[in-house]
């Protein structure tokens, strides 16, 4: 696993998912990342109740 370029602990979970949702946009696009990740499942380690870096592929993929 890799290191993040915007962790949680210098930016906070929500301006580090934002800009990790920014970041996957820019890289791949919202019509490839719809199709890919419509409808099924995520899973993060983040604790159920807190905003999650999977949060933020869902928010893409089934706007």
């Amino acid at each position: 696993m890799g290191v993040t370029p915007h962790p949680v602990g210098t930016y906070g979970r929500v301006a580090a998912v934002g800009m990790f949702r920014l970041d996957a946009i820019q890289a791949l696009g919202v019509e490839k990342i719809r199709p890919e990740l419509a409808g099924k499942n995520l899973a993060w380690w983040c604790e159920a109740d807190e905003l999650c870096h999977a949060d933020g592929l869902l928010d893409i993929a089934n706007s």
